[in-house]
């Protein structure tokens, strides 16, 4: 580099540390190199600065941008770029509106000094300069710098414990949501609880109510569900379950409700469809699980079928009434022989 490159001298005791091994980078702009020299000296020997001489204000600009001192100190009257325009410039930098700027001049103008304040000057020393008060502002400054760098840590500190603790929060909230989602499920089969399914049935019918849509349920019961547990044993009725609970959700629509109301026994909740399109559902449920076979072994698979009542809400009947019409149905579709739908008649007929 130019004439002044750099030098880590040290200042008398009295300088801010937080440590150690801390040091405070200053750079000092002048461009008569003996100036620079007699600033360096005047501010004495110590451990805890290091020292960069600068007689080119471009150069200094550019070593500032990249190493990000925690002091400068400049003459006012420069060639090509004086002190001002070297604060306008620092301050321009990314981090530079954090660093503090002393700068050196004889003249004591109140319109100087406004301009200086203005493009972010910190401190004044006049000319020539006083040893003593140099290393008093150099000191001030420095002081300054410590705080803002510790405000600055222990804000970045702040800022990771808040990103932590938002995701923490993100992390947990996602949690909740699956456990709550679990709640709803039934574990085997993942059509929703009873409870979950009555609680959905309170809604859709309070909307039915409103908007006078038509509203459905089917009640679901599969056939010689016990023979299938005692010949093949638990684990083939579990997986009958899951079967059958895959081609139900398969069937049915989207904003269509499956649960899972004890044992072998579900119920679809058929939003916006009457009993002629529910019992349509119903029959292409019927079929559908009748055609899935499931493999047990190479040579052996499982038919399953149902067995389903249809019923459809009328007026303003209450989720168990048309659930017991639903239930009603069933029961004759079961002693009627099993594998088949029954609608139930609306209330008085």
């Amino acid at each position: 580099m130019s004439a002044g490159r750099k030098s880590e001298e040290t200042m008398n005791s009295g300088q801010p540390t937080t440590g150690p091994g801390r040091v405070f980078s200053i750079v000092i702009v002048d461009d008569a190199r003996p100036s620079t020299l007699l600033l360096k000296a005047a501010l004495g020997d110590s451990a805890n600065l290091a020292i960069t001489l600068f007689t080119d204000p471009q150069e200094a600009l550019t070593w500032i941008e990249t190493h990000r001192p925690d002091l400068v100190i400049t003459d006012y009257v420069m060639p090509e770029m004086d002190g001002i325009a070297l604060a306008r410039r620092i301050r321009a930098l990314p981090h530079g509106a954090a660093v503090p700027i002393i700068m050196a001049t004889a003249r004591n103008e109140a319109a100087v000094r406004t301009l200086a304040l203005s493009a972010g000057i910190n401190e004044f020393l006049g000319k020539p300069v006083d040893g003593t008060e140099l290393r008093a502002r150099v000191q001030n400054m420095l002081h300054l710098r410590e705080q803002h760098v510790q405000l600055q840590e222990a804000n970045n500190r702040l800022q990771a414990l808040n990103k932590m603790l938002a995701l923490e929060i993100e992390q947990r909230k996602i949690l909740e949501d699956e456990l709550r989602r679990l709640a709803t499920l039934d574990a085997l089969t993942g059509a929703l609880t009873r409870r979950r399914f009555l609680e959905l049935f309170d809604q859709e019918l309070a909307r039915r109510n409103r908007t006078n849509l038509p509203l459905s349920v089917l009640m679901i019961d599969l056939d010689h569900f016990k023979l299938i547990n005692d010949r093949f044993g638990h684990a083939t009725g579990d997986l009958a379950l899951t079967h059958f609970s895959a081609v139900c959700k398969a069937c049915l629509r989207t904003h269509d409700h499956l649960g899972r109301m004890g044992g072998e026994e579900f119920a679809a909740l058929l939003p916006e469809t009457n009993i002629e399109d529910a019992h349509v559902v119903a029959e292409r449920l019927r079929r559908s699980i009748a055609a899935a076979k499931i493999s047990l072994t190479e040579d052996e698979h499982l038919t399953l079928t149902v067995s389903i009542g249809v019923a459809e809400c009328y007026g303003f009947q209450p989720p168990e009434a048309i659930l017991a019409a639903a239930d009603r149905a069933l029961y004759q579709a079961k002693h009627a022989g099993r594998n088949r739908v029954i609608r139930a008649l609306p209330p008085g007929e």
